[in-house]
């Protein structure tokens, strides 16, 4: 999962096409790092999230180039 992701959920409300409210899209209801965006009775958040790979492409030097 891309990291922009998990900070989406941890974000306040966001636009929904024509109101705000938080984003919780209904097909992440069962991916295990965001379960607990829908069920409070489930575990803390995740403690991994995924890797910044455009971080390590800029400080290799590869923007842009694939």
């Amino acid at each position: 999962m891309h990291k922009s992701v998990y900070r989406r959920f941890a974000s306040g409300p966001v636009l929904l096409y024509d109101r705000m409210g938080e984003y919780r899209p209904d097909n992440m209801k069962a991916h295990v790092d965001f379960r607990h965006y829908f069920d409070q009775s489930t575990a803390q958040p995740p403690n991994y999230v995924a890797d910044d790979l455009e971080l390590k492409w800029q400080k290799a030097n590869h923007v842009g180039r694939l």
